[in-house]
């Protein structure tokens, strides 16, 4: 099969790498066996790397000689738009995770973790509403002005 991508596409699917690469590694610095299940993302993301110079796109994609590996230039990382999506994402998913912990936490303190967790799913639902509500709207108002761990 062979799919044919213009310049253009070929800068977008360096984004999309970038984003990929983010989510396998970025909590991962070094590569260890932690992450060699994704080691199929890497080689396949060296192999697009690899093509740089063909889509005229090598000053976006060097090769070092002493690691023999592609990575992006600092040009690239100057100019992608993929930071800030990761940025975006990783902004909505903190409140969001943050407010499921405090619901979760609120509704086990009330009811004990054996009947919250044999809760039926929109049972759940209904419990959680007014919780989500009070929190979105504190960290909306206040962020997190008004959080304080309490010894």
């Amino acid at each position: 099969m062979k799919i044919d991508i213009n310049n253009k596409e070929y800068k977008t699917l360096l984004e999309i790498l970038e984003i990929t690469d983010w989510i396998l590694h970025a909590h991962k610095p070094e590569e260890t066996e932690d992450t060699q299940d994704t080691k199929p993302f890497r080689d396949f993301e060296q192999k697009i790397f690899g093509l740089a110079k063909d889509f005229g796109c090598d000053h976006l994609i060097e090769y070092d000689d002493k690691l023999q590996m592609y990575f992006p230039t600092s040009e690239f990382e100057d100019t992608s738009s993929g930071m800030d999506y990761i940025d975006d994402f990783e902004n909505e998913s903190f409140w969001e995770e943050l407010i499921e912990r405090l619901v979760d936490r609120d509704l086990i303190r009330e009811m004990g973790e054996k009947k919250f967790l044999s809760l039926d799913p929109t049972i759940r639902i209904e419990a959680e509403g007014p919780l989500w509500k009070k929190y979105g709207e504190e960290f909306e108002v206040h962020g997190l002005d008004r959080l304080d761990i309490v010894p």
